[in-house]
């Protein structure tokens, strides 16, 4: 994934893939420490559809669909990797959009895109003209989040991520990294202190 960054400290691990992870319900909020490492554990077990290496903690969340993935693997793929809600569908189980008729000029590189349904266009239903995923995926990677047609906004981003499209957040991704590290941070002081506690009963025996 293109902003992955470096693996946060405390937990070893990028925050995208933290919060892509199948077995993480909660997508707002760090889970504590022991359930973090168990689920580290558990996707050792699993191998990535696209390279066949262990540890593919992200996949589609279709109950019953055995797609699973690394996060960075998915890229470039038919994958939809949702960053409103942190969820991933394989293709077979993300949702279609209604094609628009006739060929239509993508408003960022001004290319024609082809005519059909297919993964590698979008219809923006601000204004029901198509674009390559590329180019508007580009344009999510440097934080612009209005239509590249209509300039709308609202419906253009909220459809965007429906369908995968990654808008760049610098903010909310920092914010998220303060809490993993406040989340691991806490369990480490519990742990000290349960210690201390057992150590000190063994003393007053």
């Amino acid at each position: 994934h293109p902003y992955l960054g470096s693996p946060i400290a405390s937990a070893g691990a990028h925050s995208l893939c933290i919060r892509f992870a199948k077995g993480l319900k909660n997508k707002k909020t760090p889970v504590n420490k022991a359930k973090f490492e168990a689920e580290i554990a558990k996707a050792q077990d699993v191998a990535c559809v696209f390279c066949s290496k262990p540890g593919a903690a992200a996949g589609c969340w279709k109950p019953n669909c055995g797609i699973n993935f690394h996060l960075p693997c998915s890229v470039g793929q038919e994958v939809v990797n949702r960053h409103d809600n942190f969820m991933s569908y394989c293709r077979e189980h993300s949702r279609r959009q209604e094609d628009v008729q006739g060929e239509h000029q993508c408003g960022v590189c001004g290319w024609l895109v082809g005519e059909g349904e297919n993964f590698g266009s979008l219809v923006t239903t601000c204004c029901d003209l198509k674009h390559h995923r590329g180019c508007l995926q580009v344009l999510g990677s440097l934080g612009i989040e209005v239509c590249p047609a209509c300039e709308d906004n609202e419906t253009f981003k909220s459809e965007m991520l429906f369908n995968g499209i990654f808008f760049k957040n610098k903010r909310s991704d920092e914010e998220y990294i303060e809490l993993v590290d406040k989340t691991m941070s806490e369990d480490e002081c519990e742990l000290v202190d349960l210690c201390n506690e057992e150590r000190s009963k063994s003393l007053d025996v």
